[in-house]
């Protein structure tokens, strides 16, 4: 793979990077920040394009990514700290990847 696709990659996060600090007035503002839907475009196609070249299909990777990442969380949800009670695993509401997950299940 050329290394410039992974400094295309390196650049675009970087861009999207300083957008987010700009947009809290780095860092004195600590509300939400904004995201400009561009970069974040920049990022991903950057980010599939060392996917291509890679020869790593995006989906897989994804799935792979969303079973480890739910995994995990189910796991730190039932940890037990010293001194409390065993907890329960709380429902919640769907975050993104969740949603995302249940909407492309729905479409299959």
């Amino acid at each position: 793979m050329p290394a410039y696709r992974l400094i295309d990659l390196t650049a675009e996060v970087g861009e999207l990077a300083a957008d987010t600090t700009a947009s809290r007035e780095y860092g004195t503002v600590s509300s939400e920040f904004a995201v400009n839907t561009d970069e974040l475009g920049d990022t991903l196609f950057a980010l599939l394009v060392v996917d291509d070249e890679l020869g790593i299909d995006a989906d897989d990777a994804d799935d792979a990514s969303r079973s480890h990442y739910r995994s995990s969380r189910i796991e730190s949800e039932r940890t037990v700290r010293s001194g409390e009670q065993s907890p329960t695993l709380r429902r919640r509401a769907p975050d993104s990847f969740e949603r995302r997950e249940q909407s492309k299940s729905a479409n299959v």
